[in-house]
Formats: C-alpha cells, structure tokens, sequence
C-alpha cells in the first residue's frame, strides 16, 4: 500500500507479517476507541494481548486452542475480546468440545494463519526469551522445534531470517547447532536479500 513496487522476486515474509501486523494491531485499536465498529468499547491493546496468547503457547507447549479464560486478564472485558477474536482478523475464537461430552465445550483461541503463529513465536523466543536466559531459549528450541513439532516449519525458517540479520553472536551460535539449521539454509538461502548474505 502507497509504495510503488516495480520488480518483486521473492516476497520477503518476515517483513511482510511485520508490517501486516502493526497496521493491522492500529487499525484494530483505532476502530475499538473511536467508532466502536466492534460494536462494544473500551481499552484494549492488541498487542499486549496477542503476547499473552504466545506467552501461554510458549509456557505451556501447546500451539493450538489456547483456553481464553486463561488470557484474559480482566474477566468484565470478556464481550470485547470476545468481539474482536470474531472478526477472525489475526486471532480467532473457536469452540472445543469437551472428549466426555457434546454439551461440555469451552472457548478458545488460535491463531488465524499458522505461518503468522510462528512467526511471532520466533520472536518472542528471540526478544523475550532469550533476553531473559539463553538456557531456557536453548532448551525450548531442542525440545519444541523438532522434527515431530507443528511449529518445526515455520519457527526454524524465521529463526534462519532472524540469525541473518542478527550480530549476536551467542545466538546466531545456538541457532546454528540446531539439527533443522543446515535444511533450513539450504531452501533459504536464495530468498535472502544480497544484504544479508555474508
């Protein structure tokens, strides 16, 4: 929007899930403050919201159907999440039916492109976790992203763009050991900007 593209190769995603996701997070925030387009009102920050629902993915190591109660952080805001998780724009709202029952369900979240999930795993896994300890980001890359894992794909290619564009050299290293980290450069490689390629 509003660039003039002449020649596009390759569609670099990273950039593209970075942009769509702030001008997706302001236009969602501007609609719930000043039109109530959502139909109902009030504070909510997007962002601070979309972290809580990878925060509990990460924590818990689950990567589909996240309980909403357990991310909404005031429970008389819930008709507004739940408002704005039915517009199915970043994140939407599903129901799980209990194994014991058909009349047992419960709500919860997931993310609308699998792609965009891993995505903001990678990183959160580089801005978050590993500022916080590099054991723990070492530890959940051995035993999350791995070859049985729905996140293998998608986190192991972000990580391979993060590491391009990153001078952190403990990182880039922990990057680099992990066992996908050899297949990923190889189908990645090609998709780099001249830039980045060393």
């Amino acid at each position: 929007q509003n660039q003039k593209l002449e020649y596009i190769d390759d569609i670099y995603k990273e950039e593209l899930f970075e942009k769509y996701y702030e001008i997706k997070s302001d236009e969602i925030n501007k609609r719930l403050k000043s039109n109530d387009e959502f139909k109902v009102s009030g504070n909510f920050d997007i962002k601070k919201f979309i972290q809580s629902v990878v925060e509990f993915m990460i924590q818990e190591k689950t990567y589909v159907n996240v309980p909403l109660d357990k991310i909404i952080s005031d429970p008389k805001d819930r008709e507004m999440y739940v408002r704005f998780l039915d517009e199915n724009i970043l994140v939407k709202r599903d129901i799980q039916t209990d194994e014991k029952g058909i009349f047992t369900s419960s709500e919860v979240v997931n993310f609308t492109f699998d792609e965009f999930r891993d995505f903001l795993i990678s990183r959160y896994l580089v801005e978050v976790l590993y500022q916080k300890s590099k054991e723990q980001f070492r530890t959940f890359l051995e035993n999350q992203v791995t070859e049985k894992s729905p996140i293998l794909e998608g986190c192991s290619t972000f990580l391979f763009f993060i590491s391009r564009r990153n001078s952190n050299k403990t990182l880039n290293d922990i990057l680099f050991e992990q066992p996908w980290f050899d297949t990923v450069f190889s189908s990645c490689v090609f998709s780099l900007k001249d830039s980045q390629i060393t």
